[in-house]
C-alpha cells in the first residue's frame, strides 16, 4: 500500500506541476471529489453509529475505502483473467483430419 500511495502522490504532483491540473479552475473538481471521498464515508459512518459505542471510529472507513476498492478491483481482475484462462485452457484441441 505504501508503494501505491507513493505512486499516486508522484502522479498528482506531476499533474499539478506540469499537467492538466496546473490551472486552479481545472483542478477544483478533482479536489472537491477527493474531499467528498473522505468526508462522505466518515459522515455515513457517524450517521449509522451516532451516540453508540463505536461513534469514535469515524476515521476507519475514511482510511480503508481505498484498500477495499483495491481489493475488490484485484478480485475482479483475477476472476476475469482466471475465467478467460480456464475457458481457453480447458478447450480441447480440434481433431486433426486423418
Amino acid at each position: 500500500m505504501a508503494l501505491f500511495f507513493l505512486v499516486v502522490a508522484l502522479e498528482i504532483k506531476r499533474e499539478v506541476v506540469t499537467g492538466d491540473l496546473r490551472e486552479p479552475r481545472v483542478a477544483a473538481l478533482p479536489a472537491i471529489a477527493a474531499a467528498g471521498g473522505m468526508v462522505v464515508p466518515a459522515l455515513l459512518y457517524l450517521a449509522l453509529n451516532a451516540g453508540g459505542i463505536g461513534a469514535g471510529g469515524w476515521g476507519i472507513p475514511m482510511a480503508t475505502d481505498i484498500a477495499f476498492a483495491l481489493t475488490l478491483f484485484t478480485f475482479i481482475v483475477l476472476v476475469v483473467v482466471g475465467a478467460a484462462f480456464w475457458a481457453t485452457a480447458a478447450t480441447p484441441p480440434a481433431p486433426r483430419p486423418g
